[in-house]
């Protein structure tokens, strides 16, 4: 039986560069690539397993036109960790969440439903 390492639950307040407003812009870029970073080398090494809660209320870009079934449409941060988390999770406002699916190969590229909360394309 494999036995796979814990879920650590990571939310932008962990690594965004808005935690760090005491810094220039620049300063701020870089402690938010380190923190990311570090919470990826800890995913490598095998101690966690990184799910990524984007959450509509915090994270979602503003504009009228923003879709909150749609992944690009947050504010991340570093795309790292977007591109490096296990499982990426969107909660909505009322509390409800749903699994994003990230297609990260060439054969699941083609793929429907890749980036819409619960795999739907909701337009």
């Amino acid at each position: 039986m494999i036995v796979l390492p814990p879920w650590r639950e990571v939310t932008t307040d962990d690594y965004h560069s808005r935690n760090f407003p005491e810094t220039t812009i620049g300063s701020a870029f870089i402690a938010q690539t380190a923190a990311a970073h570090e919470l990826i080398r800890g995913q490598h090494a095998g101690e966690y397993r990184i799910r990524l809660v984007l959450r509509e209320a915090v994270d979602l870009k503003p504009g009228k036109r923003s879709n909150p079934f749609w992944v690009f449409d947050y504010q991340v941060g570093a795309d790292d960790m977007r591109a490096c988390a296990d499982e990426v999770v969107i909660e909505f406002k009322n509390g409800r969440r749903e699994v994003v699916p990230i297609y990260k190969t060439a054969e699941t590229a083609g793929l429907k439903g890749g980036g819409w909360a619960g795999g739907v394309v909701r337009r």
